[in-house]
């Protein structure tokens, strides 16, 4: 069970990382961000096989938990810097 949060929380880093350069690089619509976040977690989970014992199975729902969790980080630093700019008066 260690292996497995160590694993979600370090995949969570390089997933939210990774989906970010994704979408400095192509022009992704804003309905589809959730959509990229848990596509890009799940892949990048199942890629991780040299780096963990764990099967494709927990590797796969490790990913698409992160990818969710990721989506979710970047909603709400989206949301910290609207509500920062409305309280400043700028």
């Amino acid at each position: 069970m260690i292996t497995l949060i160590s694993f979600v929380l370090i995949l969570l880093v390089i997933t939210a990382a990774f989906t970010k350069f994704v979408m400095h690089t192509f022009e992704i619509k804003k309905r589809y961000v959730p959509a990229t976040h848990l596509v890009v977690g799940i892949i990048l989970g199942i890629l991780a096989r040299p780096f963990t014992d764990l099967g494709v199975e927990l590797r796969f729902w490790a990913g698409a938990f992160t990818g969710l969790i990721s989506a979710g980080l970047l909603d709400f630093e989206t949301f910290k810097m609207i509500f920062s700019k409305k309280k400043g008066g700028k």
